[in-house]
């Protein structure tokens, strides 16, 4: 029997973006949701967010329990570093995530949706869809 915890799923997804840019030095700092740290935004270089948002739940007479949601996380590029650098990091993450199975969380596609600019970022937005199920 699979033991559910959505707070363990959220966690699970955010562990596996932290262990990812320790594991390739990436010096992007992260402004995670549910954090207790404050975060103080660079100037002028490179920072991502992340964010965890609940689509669905479904419980079963049973009592087993699916949720469904998006871990979205957010690269903000200085306006003036170019494009390429963004989609790079972007494309490291949708390897990460698409289609993998870990800590009881299935993800399956990645979208990548350009946003309007924020001045003075440039602005990607990785949507991951996921679910994790159990009693």
């Amino acid at each position: 029997m699979i033991n559910y915890d959505f707070g363990d799923a959220a966690k699970a997804l955010q562990v596996r973006l932290a262990t990812f840019i320790v594991d390739n030095s990436i010096d992007i700092p992260v402004k995670w949701y549910g954090g207790s740290v404050r975060f103080t935004t660079p100037d002028n270089s490179p920072w991502m967010r992340d964010t965890i948002t609940v689509l669905d739940e479904i419980q079963d007479p049973c009592k087993w329990k699916r949720t469904e949601g998006f871990y979205t996380i957010d690269l903000f590029y200085p306006d003036d570093s170019g494009i390429n650098s963004m989609y790079d990091t972007a494309k490291q993450l949708r390897v990460l995530f698409e289609n993998e199975v870990f800590s009881n969380v299935k993800t399956m596609n990645v979208e990548l949706n350009p946003l309007p600019d924020e001045k003075p970022w440039l602005r990607l937005q990785l949507n991951i869809n996921f679910y994790t199920e159990g009693m």
